[in-house]
Formats: C-alpha cells, sequence, structure tokens
C-alpha cells in the first residue's frame, strides 16, 4: 500500500502569512506558510547530507501514489515527492509535495524515503482563488504574488484543494516581514511570537553563514605563497541552497513563460502519459503494423532543435569512414531540405548509409561522407518522433489483416490524427495508442472494410453457369469487438447508475457519453431488413454482436461474457445481462460497420475499499438494497482508481459530496478493507454547483429506456 504523508492542520477561516512556491494558473497553485519554512529547511539538510545520500537504496517497484525521494534537476538536490505516472524510458513524473511543481526524473534518481521523513506533513497548500476577478488573468497573477509575502485566509476546502483570499503585504520579501500567522484566539506573547523569534535566529544563523562562506572564499597570501581556501561546509551550501530554493525556481518559472521556446528548456521535453490524449502527424508507417507520430505540440521545439543544429555545426566534427558503425548517433544532411537532422545509422553500403531520422521516423540513405558527430546536449534531448503501434488490434504480424492494415494507414501519412496513449510497452520500447478520426476510433472494422471490399464476390447466377463454388461463401473475417471509450485515472465524471445488482458488480455510465448512446439508439432504429447471422465460429467471450433482447424488446448491441449449454450476454450499452441456449445462436447477428466505431456506454464496476460486513464475504439482502437506494436515479460523482481482471473499474462513488463506501460502512453493512482508506475517504469532497441539464438528461435517458 502507498504510504501517505499526514495532512496540514488547516481549518476554514484561518489566516496566515504564505509565500507562493508553485503557480499553473489562478485556479490551481501552491502555498507555503511562513511558519514552516524553518521546518522545511531543516528538512532540506537532513535530506541532502552525505551519511543520508549513501545509505540511500533505489526502489524495487514503483507505483502510482508512492511517497519517495527525487533529485530535482536544477540544483541536484533531493526533494520529498510522490509518483504521478511513467512517462517511459525509464522516466517517471513526480510532484515535489512541499512545494507543488512537477518534473520528470529518471528511475536512478529516485530514492525509498527514510520513515522518520513521513511523519511530516506535505509543506506545500493547493489552492484556487475564490476571487480571481482582480486579476487580468494568469500572467498578471504570477506577477503579483511571486516572492511576495501574503497574508492568506483559507475558505472552503474541496478535496485537497483550498479556496482561499489574499492580500500582498506591503515591506521587504523575506521571513520578516509583516506578521507572521493569525489564529483565532491566540494571545500577541503566546506561540506566534516564539516561532517570529524562531524565524529571527534562523535568519541570523544564515546571515552568519554567508558570512562564513564569505571569509572562507578569500585567499590567504603568506611570505608569497597562496592557499586555496577550503571550500564551505555541506551544511552551509544546503542551508543556502535551501533558503533560496523557492524563490529561485519561481524566478525561473517566470522568465520561461515570458520567453519563446528555446532548446534546453526544461518546458522542452515532450514528455507522454498514459491516457494523454494527443493530436499529432503520422509521419510513417512499419512493415510490422507499428508507427511513427510526432505531436503537434513539439513543433516549435522541431523548429528550435533545428535552429540549434544549424547553430552548433562547426562543433561537430565529420565522422571518419572507419568510424562509422551501425547504431551510431550521428547528424547527417539530407538532401531533400538541404538541412542537418539528427540520426541513427542502420546499414552501410559501399558509398551511401541507410539512416533512421529520430525526428521524422523516416529512414534515408545518405552519401557515406556527410555524417557528422552530435553534440552532447543533442544526444540527452528526446526523440520527436514516437513510435506506436495500435492497442489490441486483433491479428498477428503473420495475417493478411496486417497488409491490409498497413494500407489503411499509408493514405493518413502527413496528415494530422487525434491519438489516446493507453500504455507503454517496456518490453517493445513503443507506445499502445487508440487513433480517431471524424470522432471515431479507427479499429478493426475499417480493415475488415477494406478487404471486403478487394474481395470479388461472383453475382447471383455464377454458380448456376459453370462457377465452382458450392454452398454459402465462408465468413474469414475476424470477430467483432467494441472498445470502451477511455477515461482518465482520479478524474472526476457526472454519470448515473445503469444497472445495480451488489457494491461488488454494478455499471455506470457517464454524462459525457450520453450522444454516443443516443447515437447508437438512432442506429439501431435504422437497422438494414437483412443482417449478416454471426458465424459459428464467432460465439466466444468477447464477440460483440446484435442481439434481439427479450427485456428491452428491440435490437441491442451485445458481447458474448461466457459460452457453455447457455451463452450469457451482455448488453454493452445497458449493463444487463441476458441469457439464450446455444442452440438459438443463429438468431445472433453481425453488427453494422457503423455500429463497430460507437464505444461501449456502460462500466461495469467495483465499488473500492469495502468489504461487506459479515464473515462470509458476502452481501446480504439489506446492504444490496440499501447500496441500490444511495444510486438509484442519483447524480454521482464517479472516480476511475484502477481497472481490474480486464473487465472491470475500482471506483469511488460520492452522492451529494458523501462517498457512498462510507454510507455503506456507517450503515453498518460494510467495513473498510484497509484503515488508511477511511482517513482517505474523510478528505475528499465533491465539486459543488453542478448544472441543472445534468438531472434534465438522466430523466431523459431514463423515459427512453423504459
Amino acid at each position: 500500500m502507498p504510504q501517505l504523508l499526514p495532512d496540514k492542520k488547516i481549518c476554514a477561516g484561518f489566516r496566515a502569512k504564505c509565500f507562493v512556491s508553485h503557480t499553473d494558473s489562478i485556479y490551481s497553485f501552491f502555498l507555503q506558510l511562513s511558519e514552516d519554512e524553518p521546518a522545511i529547511l531543516e528538512m532540506g539538510e537532513a535530506l541532502n547530507s552525505g551519511t543520508l545520500r549513501e545509505s540511500l537504496k533505489m526502489p524495487t517497484t514503483l507505483r502510482i501514489n508512492d511517497i519517495v525521494l527525487a533529485e530535482f534537476e536544477e540544483d541536484g538536490a533531493l526533494y520529498r515527492s510522490v509518483v504521478k505516472n511513467f512517462v517511459g524510458n525509464s522516466c517517471f513524473k513526480v510532484e515535489f509535495v512541499d512545494y507543488g511543481n512537477s518534473a520528470v526524473v529518471e528511475k536512478k534518481k529516485i530514492f525509498s524515503i527514510p520513515k522518520e521523513h513521513l511523519s511530516h506533513p506535505r509543506f506545500s497548500i493547493p489552492c484556487s482563488l475564490l476571487d480571481p476577478s482582480t486579476f487580468r488573468n494568469d500572467a498578471s497573477f504570477t506577477d503579483a504574488v511571486m516572492e511576495k509575502p501574503l497574508m492568506v485566509e483559507f475558505i472552503k476546502q474541496y478535496g485537497t484543494k483550498w479556496d482561499i483570499k489574499i492580500k500582498v503585504l506591503d515591506g521587504e520579501v523575506g521571513l520578516d516581514a509583516g506578521p507572521v500567522t493569525e489564529r483565532e484566539g491566540e494571545s500577541p506573547n503566546s506561540e506566534a511570537n516564539e516561532k517570529l523569534r524562531s524565524h529571527k535566529q534562523n535568519n541570523q544563523r544564515d546571515e552568519a553563514c554567508k558570512n562564513e562562506i564569505r571569509s572562507e572564499r578569500k585567499t590567504t597570501t603568506v611570505k608569497g605563497e597562496t592557499f586555496t581556501p577550503k571550500p564551505p561546509s555541506v551544511k552551509m551550501l544546503v542551508t543556502m541552497r535551501m533558503k533560496t530554493h523557492r524563490r529561485r525556481r519561481i524566478r525561473v518559472k517566470s522568465s520561461k513563460s515570458k520567453s519563446t521556446k528555446r532548446f534546453g528548456d526544461a518546458s522542452f521535453t515532450p514528455s507522454i502519459q498514459a491516457r494523454d490524449s494527443e493530436n499529432g502527424m503520422l509521419l510513417s508507417v512499419q512493415s510490422n503494423g507499428c508507427f511513427y507520430v510526432r505531436l503537434v505540440r513539439t513543433s516549435d521545439c522541431l523548429t528550435a532543435l533545428e535552429s540549434h543544429i544549424a547553430d552548433s555545426l562547426v562543433k561537430c566534427k565529420m565522422v571518419a569512414r572507419e568510424d562509422i558503425k551501425q547504431g551510431l548517433k550521428c547528424l547527417v544532411q539530407v538532401q531533400k531540405d538541404n538541412k542537418w537532422h539528427r540520426a541513427i545509422v542502420q546499414h552501410l553500403n559501399d558509398e551511401n548509409v541507410n539512416v533512421f531520422l529520430v525526428d521524422h521516423g523516416i529512414t534515408v540513405e545518405i552519401p557515406i561522407g556527410s555524417i557528422r558527430q552530435q553534440c552532447s546536449d543533442l544526444l540527452k534531448f528526446p526523440n520527436l518522433a514516437v513510435l506506436c503501434k495500435m492497442n489490441n488490434l486483433g491479428f498477428s504480424e503473420k495475417d493478411d489483416d496486417y497488409r491490409h492494415w498497413c494500407e489503411t494507414l499509408k493514405p493518413m501519412i502527413g496528415k494530422e490524427v487525434k491519438l489516446i496513449f493507453v500504455r507503454y510497452s517496456e518490453a517493445d520500447s513503443l507506445w499502445m495508442v487508440e487513433i480517431i478520426i471524424n470522432k471515431l476510433f479507427l479499429g478493426l472494422h475499417q480493415v475488415v472494410s477494406l478487404r471486403q471490399n478487394e474481395e470479388k464476390i461472383p453475382p447471383p447466377g455464377a454458380s448456376q453457369n459453370g462457377g465452382t463454388e458450392k454452398g454459402p461463401t465462408l465468413d474469414t473475417s475476424p470477430p467483432q469487438q467494441l472498445a470502451f471509450a477511455p477515461v482518465e485515472i482520479d478524474k472526476s465524471y457526472s454519470g448515473f447508475a445503469a444497472a445495480i445488482k451488489t457494491p461488488s458488480d454494478f455499471c455506470v455510465s457517464l454524462e459525457d457519453l450520453l450522444l454516443v448512446t443516443n447515437k447508437v439508439s438512432v442506429e439501431l432504429d435504422d437497422l438494414p431488413s437483412q443482417l449478416i447471422p454471426l458465424p459459428e465460429d464467432h460465439i466466444a467471450p468477447g464477440t460483440c454482436c446484435l442481439l434481439k433482447s427479450d427485456s428491452r424488446k428491440k435490437w441491442c448491441r451485445a458481447e458474448i461474457v461466457h459460452v457453455n449449454t447457455t451463452v450469457v450476454l451482455n448488453l454493452v450499452d445497458y449493463g444487463h445481462y441476458e441469457c439464450m441456449p446455444y442452440d438459438d445462436c443463429s438468431h445472433l447477428k453481425k453488427l453494422p460497420v457503423k455500429m463497430t466505431t460507437l464505444p461501449k456506454v456502460t462500466y461495469s464496476c467495483i465499488l473500492r475499499g469495502v468489504k461487506p460486513a459479515g464473515l462470509d464475504d458476502q452481501w446480504p439482502d439489506e446492504a444490496v438494497v440499501f447500496f441500490q437506494q444511495c444510486l438509484d436515479k442519483k447524480n454521482l460523482q464517479i472516480f476511475f482508481r484502477e481497472f481490474v481482471s480486464n473487465t472491470h473499474w475500482k471506483v469511488d462513488i460520492l452522492v451529494d459530496g458523501v462517498h457512498v463506501a462510507k454510507k455503506l460502512v456507517d450503515a453498518g453493512h460494510a467495513s473498510y478493507v484497509d484503515v488508511m482508506l477511511e482517513l482517505r475517504s474523510l478528505t475528499v469532497r465533491s465539486s459543488v454547483g453542478r448544472k441543472r441539464k445534468a438531472l434534465v438528461k438522466l430523466e431523459l435517458l431514463n423515459k427512453q429506456n423504459v
């Protein structure tokens, strides 16, 4: 189980002097209490002591939400961090929990955190400005609050984020400007004064530290000999570095936001996270069905990269013929545009070399005499051409469908497509993705349709006029499948319960998918009179088809989930199950191609973090009825947490701001799987101000389903 940091003890109405440690926008920034700075400095000094760093170990595995120590690239210091996501190439996105900013860090620079450093709460407080009208935009807000002491009033907390009011305090930037804190009912001579004295003492120690360093840096001459001064102590350097770390990072961020992109900026790195949705240009298609794309948002990066290569070309020496080996990272000049590009040598001929252009995703042939070395900074910069493969394509490289798949993709080369990055495959060093064109998923049906268009089907009378074909033509197309509409982990979705059995087996649908539901309904109402029967060899778990539902009294999209003497099917747009004898499977029909482009609109779910209160791990009828009443015809706030068994999502559900899991526990129907889940449930609040149209849409949908 991931370790957790204790919560910062703040209540509504609390006022304190703060500094902004990191900002994304008016609605998302982080504060540090001025009174916490001594603790932050002390912890930073401890984390970066030579003794501790030598004893640190790399974690064997890293999971989302793990608390770790991660190195901040700008100063090489270690900070407490939380793992947010895996981004590929043995790198992880982490958030520095005491400051609020994030960075992509190599795994080798991430370490297990000693237990004694888990007792401190998170020192950065996620905030949002209650009244943003006082600032024109995010930039004016940043200019107004950066490096300024603020008097902050905490108004209301939503989840982990606070709505606040701020007042910029007059006076110089520093710990001594303005009052330290203001608390209800606290005497001016009480704990606050003690903390103020502590701050002044720290400042005096820091000033003494600076003077000592200045003194040590002076060279001393005795009898004409010059002695090199000793370097300042680690303790002094760490204290000074931690003292200036927050404000220095703020200045770096501020200056970057006002300048154009240039090579070497931290924001220059085109990092990708699982479940990101990106627009990209298709660069090339490989013979194995994989393909290269370049993200549209990296266009400025490519321009800056090409400019940097041109400027630094004089530093890059020509590579001697005998040094040109397969796998060499180099710069090559391409005759087509007469520019120099980063490349990797693939194959050598007598006078020419085949090289792969890592930012363009293509292989070209160039003369053996036009190859230069790469500068070290170019070697560190990630490739802009991203290798991808379709997720769950459904056939292997040996199948004929691979040729058809490549033929489907090739006309799209040079065009912009929308991609959803599903997961990164370490084994193949590529991203598994979904492609969306015209709001529809590109998948198996395009390949099947393309192949069917190529098949030569004889006219009806051909077999009677000497044709050798007898009997019905065999259907050799692969089984049809439907994809889930992608969702983001830990994001809040508005939805409703589509089908409710128990807390361990229920289905939800999202408000975002109501238009898809409506389109499915239109397509079902407009089915052709002659439907193609489902081939018998397609009657297997995972196959999707059309079923004339007894409960719905109409055709429905269904997925086969179990096959025996009885076939069990899931109505994917309703979340209900229906059974039929195997002998009646002749009534199942193939889906029209148009309908295979529309995703499933229900998600099978398990309520996370609770189990039945009894000893038999079975939900009693009273608990089931109570759970159904909690969800039935309610507007739900849904958080997708974990995908399990390739079929179900573990989710958190909130109704009117209260966890349904907590309701079950409070009513005596359930117990928490882990005591930490109980604590976590108390910190999460639902968003307010839901739009009324969600309820209206819910009523309309219920009427359609009746």
